[in-house]
């Protein structure tokens, strides 16, 4: 787990946000657990150096996600079904289904600005949420 309850308390505090400290501990703890996973799975696990996951930038960027977990349990945890990101279009009697592409898995995660904007300097540019043009 990045970061502890009492220094998440006290962050989200600083900023407006009481939730965490009106929250049971086992439901605070839980959601930092959650939001931990996803900062190691998402950010952690792709960064270059000299960026490693003692940086205090790691455990606040946990804090947001934790914030994000409290709210809405299971906030990054979506689970989907490949085959049912179809898209069917038509006119009249017709129609066609196709896939446009996108994987369908990395785009059922959420991603949160404020965190990718912290790790922007430690992920791999292929890694990174953003839009690229070519030309």
């Amino acid at each position: 787990m990045y970061g502890t309850v009492e220094d998440w308390r006290t962050y989200a505090t600083e900023r407006g946000d009481s939730a965490p400290s009106e929250a049971t501990d086992a439901a605070a703890s839980a959601a930092l657990v959650r939001a931990s996973d996803y900062i190691e799975f998402h950010y952690v696990r792709h960064f270059v150096l000299p960026c490693t996951a003692d940086m205090p930038l790691v455990a606040r960027a946990a804090y947001i996600a934790a914030s994000l977990e409290l709210a809405t349990p299971g906030f990054f945890s979506a689970n989907i079904v490949p085959n049912e990101a179809i898209a069917e279009v038509g006119a009249g009697s017709a129609r066609v289904k196709f896939r446009d592409g996108v994987d369908p898995i990395a785009g059922a995660v959420p991603v949160v600005s404020a965190i990718d904007s912290m790790f922007e300097d430690c992920v791999a540019k292929s890694r990174r949420f953003g839009l690229r043009t070519i030309g």
